[in-house]
C-alpha cells in the first residue's frame, strides 16, 4: 500500500498551523517564542503522562479496594504520585497548566470587559 501526499490538503494544514501558531505567539516577538511555547509544551506533555498515570494507579487501588470512594481515592494515588519508587516525575502542587489557562481566560474576559466600559 503506498501512501500519496494530497499537495493541496497539506499545503491548506500547513497554513492553518502557521495562522494558530501566529495567533498564540501573539504580543510575542518570532524569535521569544521559543521561550514561552517550547515550555508549555513540556509541561502539558508531562501534565498529559502524569493525568495516565494517575488514572491506572486509581484502577490498580480501586482493585484492591473496591469500596473506596472517589474522594478517598486521591489522596492514596497523590501518595503514590509523590513517591520517587513509584512515579518518575510529580506535581507536587495543586497547580495545572488546564487550571492556569482557565484562569487566565476568565481574567482575560473580565479584562476585555473593563475596557468597554
Amino acid at each position: 500500500m503506498s501512501l500519496t501526499i494530497n499537495k493541496p490538503k497539506l499545503d491548506n494544514l500547513a497554513g492553518d498551523i502557521w495562522k494558530s501558531a501566529e495567533r498564540l505567539r501573539g504580543k510575542f516577538k518570532a524569535y521569544e517564542c521559543q521561550g514561552v511555547i517550547l515550555p508549555i509544551i513540556v509541561i502539558r506533555r508531562l501534565e498529559c503522562v502524569l493525568l495516565k498515570w494517575r488514572e491506572d494507579k486509581k484502577a490498580e487501588v480501586r482493585a484492591r479496594k473496591p469500596k473506596i470512594a472517589d474522594k478517598e481515592l486521591e489522596a492514596p494515588v497523590k501518595r503514590l504520585e509523590q513517591n520517587p519508587k513509584q512515579s518518575p516525575f510529580s506535581n507536587k502542587t495543586n497547580l495545572t497548566l488546564h487550571k492556569d489557562v482557565q484562569r487566565a481566560t476568565r481574567a482575560d474576559s473580565i479584562r476585555s470587559l473593563e475596557h468597554r466600559s
